[in-house]
């Protein structure tokens, strides 16, 4: 899920132009074969033992280089797409102490970031395979069981699910997807902000109270928005950003957590 930058329709734009995009459009995945795109996605969690978010217990931040590569394009418009993560920065801070990982400088962060770089070590450099459709939905053959990040899941931030009917500006439809390692499903809300002939501007937001999350992680109430902006010829993601907060309860943790979390993957 990538987007912060702001845009709208230009002034040149004719109203011709304008006339055009407020009729439907069918909005589909068709990249090209052989073409490659390097983007990045950060995440940035912080974990708070209070409501007014002034007591941290931990936070954390990961920076990934992605690159991706299409090989092949069904006529079913199913892309084969090979996925390379090239680069992780990472930071964490807890009880005072601070821990950082940089896999292009790994003896830079000391025994401890060495810890971090060993359990990044099987999607770091590790050429994956993924199938997307052309609705934006990825799937992978590949096993990532243990592992404490997939590459399928870096991947998914890749790509925005596509609407089944046309889109125009203010077109709002409702998806219902996978919540990770829960077996749960979530409605996530997706609206049309703005449309040219460059960009489809895209928000997007779910909310849900008490979902459980499991017996290790308890229950937890969870508010989501994100922005999108998708190249509308083709349906690549440019760029894309969620905020979420989740307040919830976890024995692991002592009781209450509140947690603040962002994720943001853009085209380098």
């Amino acid at each position: 899920m990538k987007k912060l930058t702001l845009f709208g329709l230009i002034l040149a734009f004719s109203i011709s132009s304008l006339n055009t995009f407020a009729k439907d459009n069918l909005l589909r995945l068709n990249l090209e074969k052989g073409k490659s795109y390097s983007m990045s996605t950060s995440m940035d969690m912080k974990y708070f033992s209070d409501a007014t978010l002034s007591e941290k217990i931990m936070s954390t931040y990961f920076d990934f280089t992605i690159d991706m590569k299409v090989l092949d394009k069904a006529k079913d418009g199913t892309h084969t797409i090979e996925v390379t993560v090239t680069g992780v920065k990472g930071t964490q801070e807890m009880q005072g102490m601070s821990i950082s990982y940089d896999s292009k400088d790994p003896e830079a962060g000391g025994p401890m970031g060495a810890m971090i770089g060993q359990q990044l070590d099987p999607i770091l450099n590790k050429p994956t395979t993924i199938k997307v459709d052309n609705m934006g939905k990825t799937s992978s053959d590949e096993s990532e069981e243990g592992q404490v990040m997939s590459i399928a899941g870096i991947a998914q931030q890749l790509f925005l699910e596509m609407p089944e009917k046309e889109i125009k500006e203010g077109s709002s439809w409702t998806q219902k997807q996978d919540v990770p390692t829960t077996g749960q499903q979530m409605e996530v809300i997706f609206k049309v902000v703005e449309m040219s002939k460059k960009e489809v501007n895209i928000s997007y937001d779910f909310n849900q109270d008490k979902m459980d999350l499991g017996e290790e992680a308890g229950q937890a109430d969870i508010k989501s928005k994100g922005k999108a902006l998708l190249n509308p010829k083709t349906g690549r993601l440019i760029e894309n950003s969620l905020n979420q907060t989740i307040k919830g309860s976890n024995p692991q943790m002592g009781g209450e957590f509140f947690m603040v979390n962002s994720i943001t993957t853009k085209t380098l």
